[in-house]
């Protein structure tokens, strides 16, 4: 007696059944966005093709550079202009501003992210207790206590007041830091991932982004007003049909030159312009549309201190390090100057009054405990107001030296926005 080909042999119910499951879950699994960004990531020819493409805008941006120096130089200023100096006026200045633009642009580019303190990863065992806790507000009270324990300077939150934690690194983030998706790890003071220069604007290269920008604008404006005139005149040569096959086919590349100085000119222009104001008010890119949030709410303005202080934060404190692109940039990435915004800012942390200069116009401003060692290593403050004991004991000297009852009553009257602050 045969066996029908449709018959099925015993078992091969379960073995049909398990292998559509497999094949049902490789499906899901191969069908997973992240999954297939992971084998990639993990493919050698794979990442070969990826980091080209990651470093192609780089290379584009030199060979324009490249090709543009060529016409200016060769085509323009010896092909052209005839009047000696001139030309040696011309070629001077370009390579001023060139050489800026470059080391600016290369700063930028190869400028690694700051060195994070240790203390802000947790260590194997606190990560593992994080990855294993039952519930979310488990993990966040396990990282909350290690903030606590090693009394890290950190002032801003989660919308549900839980410590910023990045389970990617494993480190609880620093004020202002945030993970970058495409460099894989979390960058001090993110701004934004920028692809033309293959690296993240952050805390350690925003002067020298900054700096790109600015001699990029000067760059590409002096290149397209110092060409004018011979694209004048190939205009008219045209209109009149004057010029020779070899002089329009020259004057073409300068036409284009002109073009490219122009587009990028304009757009680099709006962008200088949108990061001046956001260093004007001490804010990030990313900040921008994503407000920090602190223990008493979200705060827009938290870190706009004022003018002064909000560009020195990026340039330095000597204006004349502004211009040259070297490192002069305070602070250390980590702790950040921040406003009293409301009548109970820091709720959770103990705060001290700091008063700078005190004229008729002076404003006192609230800063955290773990601000008022940085104020006191910088020298930003002259007067730094003690803990509440001893700003309460200076409140009780102070009243105990005037006369009168009222006068007593005006100054306690005077005194209670800055008690309520603390």
């Amino acid at each position: 007696m045969t066996t029908s080909n449709n018959q099925n042999v015993p078992g091969e119910n379960n073995l049909h059944s398990t292998i559509i499951m497999e094949n049902s879950q490789n499906f899901n699994t191969y069908g997973n966005k992240k999954y297939i960004i992971d084998v990639i990531l993990n493919n050698k020819a794979c990442m070969i093709c990826v980091n080209f493409a990651r470093w192609f805008p780089v290379f584009l941006v030199f060979g324009i550079v490249g090709w543009a120096y060529y016409a200016y130089i060769f085509i323009l200023c010896f092909g052209v202009i005839d009047f000696l100096f001139k030309r040696i006026f011309f070629i001077l200045i370009l390579h001023i501003l060139l050489i800026l633009f470059i080391w600016s642009y290369l700063a930028t580019v190869f400028t690694d992210n700051g060195k994070i303190p240790e203390e802000f990863y947790l260590p194997y065992e606190v990560n593992e207790d994080v990855k294993n806790a039952e519930t979310n507000d488990a993990a966040k009270e396990i990282v909350r206590r290690y903030v606590k324990m090693h009394n890290l300077p950190i002032q801003t939150r989660m919308f549900d007041q839980a410590y910023r934690y990045c389970h990617q690194c494993a480190m609880v983030k620093p004020d202002r830091a945030h993970h970058c998706s495409i460099c894989k790890k979390c960058i001090l003071k993110f701004d934004h991932h920028c692809p033309w220069v293959n690296n993240c604007v952050m805390y350690s290269n925003y002067k020298y982004f900054m700096q790109f920008l600015g001699y990029g604008v000067v760059l590409c404006f002096f290149v397209a007003l110092s060409n004018l005139n011979t694209i004048i005149v190939f205009v008219r040569e045209i209109s009149s049909h004057s010029g020779t096959l070899n002089s329009v086919g020259t004057s073409f590349q300068l036409v284009f030159l002109e073009f490219i100085s122009i587009m990028f000119g304009i757009s680099l222009l709006c962008l200088f312009s949108f990061h001046i104001y956001l260093i004007s008010k001490n804010r990030s890119t990313l900040e921008s549309y994503k407000v920090p949030v602190f223990t008493f709410g979200v705060d827009k303005n938290a870190y706009n201190i004022s003018l002064k202080h909000n560009f020195s934060e990026v340039f330095g404190k000597q204006p004349l390090f502004w211009f040259l692109p070297i490192c002069s940039t305070s602070g250390d990435g980590i702790i950040y100057l921040s406003n009293c915004s409301g009548t109970a800012n820091y709720t959770h942390e103990e705060a001290v009054v700091s008063i700078n200069n005190i004229t008729n116009d002076s404003t006192v401003r609230v800063v955290n405990s773990c601000e008022e060692n940085i104020l006191q290593n910088r020298g930003d403050v002259t007067n730094i107001g003690l803990n509440r004991e001893n700003d309460n004991r200076k409140f009780e000297n102070d009243t105990e030296s005037l006369t009168s009852e009222e006068e007593k009553s005006d100054y306690e009257n005077n005194s209670i926005g800055t008690r309520n602050c603390q």
